[in-house]
């Protein structure tokens, strides 16, 4: 059975978080304390990882930091969940407010955790000063990653047909030999993706 572990020492989004997960088939581990979010993470390898960047008692920041430099996100991908979004930091693959947790958080869990999900894109942001918005392909199916390594762990369960890579021009060789995945391309605007992933329908 696939694992979430989720830490939130607020608790109000306890009953949320189980309800957007209760359909997953994933078991849930649910914690407000950082060391044990920590040293279960080590031993039972989740499939998903989601930490509340808003919490009062807990730097959220610190415990990202560490996870980081132990190689935690090239085990499962990161999903910090806030009302402010403001930690945008390499390693963490999606940024969902709190009021997204029921919408966006059974796709992404079913994506890592079961896989099978088949997708005409799975797009790659990480330019954030002008993120794309897919809300305008209203014809493709796209799923938005903001870290390479997530993306990888994506690929490796599920099925796409084009990889869009909407970085900093400089960055783009890097991240494209990252993902070795032969239908990376590099994507300006919207209007250039819907067209491309019409041509090769």
């Amino acid at each position: 059975m696939s694992r979430v572990f989720i830490i939130d020492d607020d608790g109000t989004d306890i009953t949320a978080f189980h309800d957007a997960l209760k359909n997953t088939g994933s078991e849930v581990f649910f914690t407000g304390n950082a060391y044990k979010f920590i040293r279960y993470a080590q031993e039972l390898t989740p499939d998903l990882y989601i930490i509340n960047t808003d919490m009062e008692n807990t730097d959220s920041h610190a415990v990202i930091e560490y996870m980081m430099s132990q190689n935690f996100s090239h085990r499962a991908p990161i999903v910090a969940v806030s009302n402010k979004l403001n930690i945008i930091s390499d390693g963490i693959s999606h940024y969902l407010k709190r009021s997204e947790i029921a919408t966006l958080l059974p796709e992404i869990t079913n994506s890592y955790c079961k896989g099978g999900q088949y997708y005409d894109v799975l797009l790659v942001e990480k330019d954030f000063s002008s993120p794309l918005s897919m809300s305008e392909c209203r014809n493709l199916s796209c799923f938005k990653v903001n870290d390479s390594v997530a993306a990888q762990l994506f690929l490796g369960k599920n099925h796409t047909k084009l990889v869009a890579i909407h970085c900093p021009k400089s960055q783009y060789k890097q991240l494209k030999q990252q993902l070795k995945n032969d239908n990376a391309i590099y994507v300006e605007n919207v209007a250039y993706l819907n067209n491309l992933v019409s041509f090769i329908k």
